[in-house]
């Protein structure tokens, strides 16, 4: 999923800085793109959450109006594609009681009230106007969220166990918090002790906090110090570039009286160079309002991988872009370019060239247990168990049946046994559990085709696993000199 996450955001970044007419084959692409992500992760909808979020902040909170209509358009993308997702996947409830889908209804119907937004203008009482006008839209827009998420309350339980994880955050934050800013137990919600759905993942370390192993990978690597120059790089040029229009003439409403004369040259070549600025403005702050988007994104991204350890996938990408991009020029403010145009040029050049001979110095591998090193290293494990459970699985069930198994021991599976694997469905899901007692009923009275279908491909290998668990040792202690077969087990 993170490939088509990455790919999807590419569209995106291009709609905000495009030209009308570009945009015509970008927005099918940008529908197709967050279809395939939707289907092909159960957890893009957090991630399509933060995305949505990051550019209603460049447009509401940032004030770009520049983008509204691209704004409108990619929600409608996104409404689009939420519809053929919960077609193919037959009215799933768990994407319609995704927060995602809240916050689509959301903003949809604020976008829609407030559908006629002023013209940036520059004087203090235009900026009032439309500041105004941005935060009764913010207001509305979060409470209709608030709203539609407590309608829906009933039956959004598929997403359960991430909440509770979330929430059990607040108690590891507050232990890695300085002495003195401690809160005492009593102080904290009642959901930061974790409950059995938070400590079905909270067993893997996966799902706990950012570890400083990764966050020391990211800073050897320079990757992490030059992705934060690129964030205030970018802001920095916002913020220039704002002044820089705050400055800017006001645009010519009405011709002078030099456009009316009889040859008419002089009168269009003016007219010309308006059109040109005012175009060169327009599309610099699009630019603007695209390196936003993605900064702001990326932020969203790390503070989600920094609560959960696993999702450092979704922002290492975009801060590797981000370190890359610190060494091209369009990250600094037009006025730097425009006064600097060789000397900057050349500066990036050679930092450019002082960064890789630096990396060069790093290879193959910042340390012998890190990066591909790591990936490329012999795969070792000193649990007794759980090799003789993978010594069964390769001798004696073949790979005909797909295997139901928790991400954790599906994640040392893969590198042990080629059987397929079901990884983890949620019995915390309402949908799911009605699935799987639907499939018990059916099953007596099913054909013995039908029967067989569901037999060789949803067996439930939970009991498998916990009983194989549970009696091996006993197993070899009476001498049976083996695990107890399937048959046995069953």
């Amino acid at each position: 999923g993170i490939p088509l996450l990455w790919i999807q955001t590419y569209f995106i970044w291009r709609l905000l800085a495009a030209s009308r007419y570009s945009r015509r084959w970008l927005l099918p692409s940008l529908v197709i793109s967050t279809f395939a992500f939707i289907v092909s992760w159960q957890f893009s909808p957090f991630l399509l959450l933060l995305q949505a979020t990051a550019l209603y902040f460049v447009n509401i909170v940032a004030g770009f109006d520049c983008i509204r209509e691209v704004l409108v358009n990619i929600l409608n993308s996104y409404v689009l594609a939420m519809g053929l997702a919960v077609a193919v996947h037959f009215g799933s409830p768990y994407l319609l009681t995704s927060p995602f889908f809240f916050q689509l209804v959301a903003l949809k119907t604020a976008t829609s009230v407030f559908w006629c937004h002023r013209a940036r203008t520059y004087t203090w009482s235009g900026w009032i106007c439309r500041r105004t006008v941005h935060v009764l839209e913010g207001l509305l827009a979060i409470l209709i969220f608030l709203l539609v998420r407590k309608l829906l309350a009933p039956f959004a339980t598929a997403d359960t166990h991430f909440y509770e994880i979330l929430c059990t955050k607040v108690a590891a934050i507050n232990d890695v918090l300085p002495s003195s800013w401690h809160l005492p137990a009593s102080k904290l919600p009642s959901c930061a002790e974790p409950g059995f759905n938070a400590n079905l993942y909270l067993i893997m370390g996966v799902f706990k906090l950012l570890e400083w192993s990764s966050a020391k990978v990211y800073l050897e690597s320079t990757a992490a110090p030059l992705a934060a120059v690129a964030c205030l790089l970018v802001f920095c040029r916002c913020v220039a570039n704002c002044l820089v229009a705050r400055s800017r003439p006001k645009k010519v409403t009405q011709a002078p009286e030099r456009f009316n004369q009889p040859n008419g040259k002089s009168g269009a070549r003016e007219r010309q160079e308006i059109d040109t600025e005012d175009v060169k403005f327009d599309s610099e702050e699009q630019e603007d309002a695209a390196l936003l988007f993605f900064v702001v994104q990326s932020l969203l991204f790390l503070l989600l991988g920094c609560l959960v350890n696993r999702l450092r996938v979704a922002f290492g990408p975009p801060m590797m872009v981000l370190a890359a991009a610190v060494w091209g020029a369009k990250l600094f403010p037009s006025t730097w370019r425009s006064k600097f145009p060789r000397v900057l040029p050349v500066f990036l050049l050679f930092g450019m060239a002082g960064h890789l001979f630096l990396m060069a110095l790093k290879l193959p591998c910042i340390s012998d247990e890190e990066g591909i090193c790591q990936h490329m290293a012999d795969k070792l494990s000193n649990d007794g168990d759980l090799a003789d459970l993978y010594d069964w699985f390769n001798s004696e069930t073949g790979n005909a049946r797909p295997v139901l198994a928790s991400m954790n021991l599906a994640g040392s599976m893969r590198a042990f046994t080629t059987v397929p694997m079901i990884i983890h469905p949620q019995p915390s899901s309402m949908c799911i559990s009605a699935v799987f007692d639907f499939l018990v009923l059916l099953l007596p009275h099913a054909s013995t085709v039908f029967r067989e279908i569901l037999l060789s491909r949803f067996v439930n290998i939970y009991m498998l696993f916990t009983q194989w668990l549970l009696n091996a040792t006993a197993a070899k202690n009476k001498g049976y000199g083996k695990p107890p077969s399937s048959t046995q087990v069953h």
